[in-house]
């Protein structure tokens, strides 16, 4: 029952977990592997797969496309709140009407009803740290989309990442090579220590993951379309210009694309991002 899930999470926080995550023991993974398989028998109606530690839930738009999925990673939110209910859900129905691909809108740990065995959640400010760029939850992450690619049976996958989302994205497609095909990505900051001297946002610890330190790992037939809002404070268009030049150097597709007047808070549901990006996938 979501209700006990929700308990589980409430009682996570108050022990106090940190921020930064450890490697899991063999015996913490097989205990939250066990609660993951009650969690997803008490909510058959919900979907949910367990990845490096976390039981993370998804939604579900099933499309008419064969071998072909679409991945919605959303960014930073309030902690404890539901971005699938709120806003990707409807996204991800939306965008497998429009493209015929089945579309998942993944709930990253301690959002909607993930589990938050390794990570409260992924804000800045809260944690002091940029929990995206850590190279644990780049490995959950990952892990998630290539059980779904398994899944699914899936040959092509793309991914539509907002924020901290599209940070992941593009560290992925260096970090995993190949196991993404289509990126779009809005609104992301993809150098994290430019980012902090750029305005003062994130943090300056060492050891973080950047898409800029994976661009030469990056597989050469990949797409990118890269969005950035005209009036984005958070990651104005030179973040996505400057990530542009470095996949072109590269031989890589990269298109960027400047939304005019748009801001960070709604840039996913913006109708000049979605038609862009319907095309972009069905292209």
């Amino acid at each position: 029952m979501k209700s006990l899930i929700a308990g589980v999470m409430i009682s996570l926080v108050i022990l106090g977990l940190s921020g930064c995550s450890s490697q899991p023991t063999p015996k913490e993974l097989t205990t939250w592997k066990k609660e993951c398989k009650k969690i997803q028998n008490d909510n058959e109606d919900s979907h949910f797969i367990f990845a490096q530690g976390e039981c993370l839930e998804y939604y579900e738009a099933k499309g008419n496309k064969k071998d072909e999925i679409t991945v919605l990673i959303h960014g930073s939110w309030p902690r404890g709140s539901d971005p699938l209910e709120r806003r990707y859900a409807q996204i991800a129905d939306d965008m497998s009407r429009e493209t015929s691909i089945t579309t998942l809108a993944l709930a990253m740990p301690g959002y909607s009803y993930s589990t938050s065995n390794r990570y409260k959640d992924m804000s800045w400010r809260e944690n002091k740290t940029v929990i995206p760029a850590e190279e644990e939850f780049v490995k959950i992450v990952a892990s998630f989309i290539q059980k779904l690619k398994t899944k699914y049976h899936a040959k092509k996958v793309n991914i539509f990442g907002k924020s901290s989302g599209a940070m992941l994205g593009g560290i992925i497609s260096g970090y995993q090579p190949g196991l993404i095909d289509k990126y779009i990505l809005m609104g992301g900051a993809y150098d994290v220590y430019f980012t902090y001297r750029h305005n003062n946002w994130g943090t300056k610890n060492p050891g973080l993951l950047s898409s800029v330190d994976f661009v030469s790992d990056v597989k050469k037939d990949a797409q990118f379309l890269i969005i950035a809002g005209e009036d984005d404070r958070k990651a104005p268009p030179l973040f996505a210009t400057q990530y542009k030049k470095r996949l072109n150097n590269e031989e890589i597709n990269a298109e960027v694309l400047v939304i005019q007047g748009a801001k960070h808070s709604s840039l996913e549901t913006n109708y000049e991002v979605l038609e862009s990006t319907y095309k972009f996938l069905n292209n």
